[in-house]
């Protein structure tokens, strides 16, 4: 009887090694024909990878310009609708625009703006300061009143206007500037990247 046990143990462990072995025998690694399949779907992928990534990139750049110029548009919307001032032609004809309630940069203005390419970029740098009326251009009293800012400065220690829009430069390729679009009938803006900086006011 334990001859008969040991013989089913000893077989039982025989069996087992031939398992492992077969086991062992057939773990094979990958064959040089999968490895090149592997090889040439990484390949595809990362050339798919490649070709979308400009036009991924593009897109997130228009999308980006697309908020900034709603930004702007809002802006100039605003500073209408506090001011009454529909074609923007007294806004350089208050005495004085700063960064500060008190002292700070200080600008006299002369005459107003004007429907070209320093006209806007002087009202998208305008919208980032506090806007004063001490003479009574918009109001009755003079030196009661103020406008702004409107617009977030970028950067806060830029005062001069190509310091001022470059924090609102447009980031598509071959976009340099705002095609900004006053309606002062309706009050209606449109602003949109272009190539350069240029403002247009219709109705006046």
């Amino acid at each position: 009887m334990i001859n008969l046990l040991k013989s089913v143990k000893n077989n039982r462990k025989y069996k087992g090694e031939l398992s492992m072995k077969k086991m062992l025998k057939n773990k094979k690694g990958f064959s040089l024909i999968e490895l090149v399949i592997v090889i040439a779907i990484l390949a595809v992928l990362a050339a798919v990878g490649i070709t979308m990534f400009p036009r991924i990139a593009g897109q997130s750049r228009e999308t980006a310009d697309e908020t900034q110029a709603n930004r702007i548009k809002d802006a100039i919307a605003m500073y209408i609708a506090a001011s009454g001032d529909m074609d923007l032609n007294n806004m350089n004809l208050m005495a004085q625009y700063t960064d500060n309630p008190g002292p700070g940069i200080n600008v006299t203005r002369t005459a107003p703006i004007t429907e070209d390419t320093a006209g806007a970029q002087e009202l998208v740098a305008t919208l980032q300061n506090i806007i004063f009326d001490p003479v009574g251009v918009l109001t009755t009293a003079p030196g009661t009143r103020q406008f702004g800012p409107y617009l977030e400065k970028k950067n806060a220690a830029a005062n001069t206007v190509p310091d001022l829009i470059e924090g609102y430069a447009p980031q598509t390729n071959g976009m340099f500037g705002w095609d900004i679009n006053v309606n002062a009938t309706t009050g209606n803006v449109t602003v949109r990247a272009a190539n350069a900086y240029n403002l247009t006011i219709d109705g006046n």
